[in-house]
């Protein structure tokens, strides 16, 4: 599994890569084993020669031989014990850092509501056979080049990490993976979602499950306004009577829904007008104006795919069956929630990651004598007006064209 991360946490992805880390791993730590059995001898000799009853105290931990001797680079090994290692153990493993991005008293909420966003992307895998045949969709007359698949996740908005994610071929539905979720959200939470959420069943679904949902609504609807609680701020009834093909034996479609709609205008596009559906219809607990502004933090969860695919390079996978694929998902989507778990040990009081605020970036990218910053395409900027400057850049890359970052 360690192997499996660090070959996860590196551009070159390869097994050999990942063999070397692993060899120069424990090579520290019998370097770190000899200087502890320095010191012991060091310190038998300033004490005083008594005799002592009883086994003496071991002052160093007792390490097997084999595990003291150089790992080889042979990459046999390694590929066997890759298929050797359950996907259920990397999938656990994952489950369970997921529950530290979960909600508990103290968090950062809005309006007393933790928030969590979902949506689903797309991966990329070897051609072949197997990969193929699994992940095509069916009655694709124009399948892609190589085989896709599909990756289904909710993150905690406030904390950054994934709280849930699911794995699925590209033809499956994002409604239904998404139903799959549902009990990683916990009651009175606030879900943001873009409009393939906006259905009938993911609404009845979260009513049911007490947990409220603020969507983009695209499509025309068949709807009666039944109450106005504002300008462009509406209570509406909606029907239905057929469920979604992907509804449960346990899901209970209601006949009639009751859920506000809020219309706003574009402030880029004037002419272009923006519709959200929400299930908090108290307008004098939340107004317009506070949930138009947190649906614009939906888009933090496009920022963490594309962190986890191109940062860390996940759009293409190297396996070559359906299980090493499930594999290397997993170990990044855990790689990626340590990460996140170690930067939220160094956020601000507000819950916020600004470079100023954190050690692990203060330390590590800080411009030294000047108040600037290198970004991860290893752009230097400063924080002059907010914002990065032509002259700005040109100043301090000049200054530091041979400082590595």
């Amino acid at each position: 599994m360690q192997a499996f991360l660090f070959q996860a946490s590196q551009d070159d992805k390869s097994e050999q890569n990942a063999v070397m880390m692993i060899a120069e791993h424990y090579k520290q730590i019998r370097e770190h084993h000899q200087a502890l059995l320095l010191e012991a001898d060091k310190n038998k000799e300033g004490k005083k020669s008594y005799e002592k009853r009883g086994r003496p105290r071991r002052e160093v931990p007792l390490i097997q031989k084999s595990k003291l001797q150089e790992l080889s680079l042979n990459t046999a090994s390694f590929d066997a014990a890759r298929q050797r290692m359950p996907e259920e153990l990397l999938r656990a493993a994952f489950i369970q850092k997921c529950v530290c991005f979960q909600p508990v008293p103290g968090d950062r909420t809005w309006h007393n509501h933790p928030v969590f966003v979902t949506d689903g992307t797309t991966f990329k895998t070897v051609d072949t056979p197997e990969l193929r045949k699994h992940f095509q969709a069916p009655k694709d007359n124009n399948p892609p080049p190589v085989p896709l698949g599909r990756l289904q996740g909710i993150i905690n908005l406030y904390k950054g990490g994934l709280v849930a994610a699911g794995i699925d071929t590209y033809g499956s539905s994002e409604g239904r993976m998404l139903r799959s979720l549902y009990e990683y959200i916990p009651a009175g939470t606030v879900l943001l979602g873009d409009d393939l959420y906006s259905g009938y069943g993911h609404v009845a679904c979260c009513l049911s499950k007490e947990i409220d949902l603020i969507v983009q609504g695209k499509h025309y609807r068949h709807e009666k306004v039944i109450k106005q609680l504002g300008q462009n701020d509406v209570l509406v009834e909606w029907t239905s009577n057929v469920p979604p093909s992907w509804f449960t034996e346990d899901d209970v479609l209601p006949p009639t829904i009751t859920i506000r709609r809020i219309t706003l205008v574009d402030p880029l596009e004037p002419e272009k007008i923006i519709t959200l559906y929400t299930t908090l219809k108290d307008a004098l607990e939340y107004p317009t104006v506070d949930i138009a502004a947190l649906f614009v933090s939906r888009w933090e969860i496009e920022l963490s795919f594309r962190n986890i695919k191109s940062v860390m390079k996940m759009e293409y996978l190297r396996g070559k069956t359906v299980t090493m694929v499930n594999k290397e998902i997993y170990a990044h989507l855990l790689l990626y929630n340590i990460i996140r778990k170690k930067m939220s040990e160094y956020h601000t009081p507000i819950g916020d990651f600004p470079p100023c605020g954190s050690e692990i970036q203060t330390d590590t990218t800080v411009v030294p004598n000047q108040i600037g910053y290198v970004d991860k395409l290893g752009r230097c900027y400063t924080r002059k007006g907010g914002r990065r400057t032509q002259s700005n850049h040109s100043e301090i890359s000049a200054n530091e064209t041979n400082r590595k970052t």
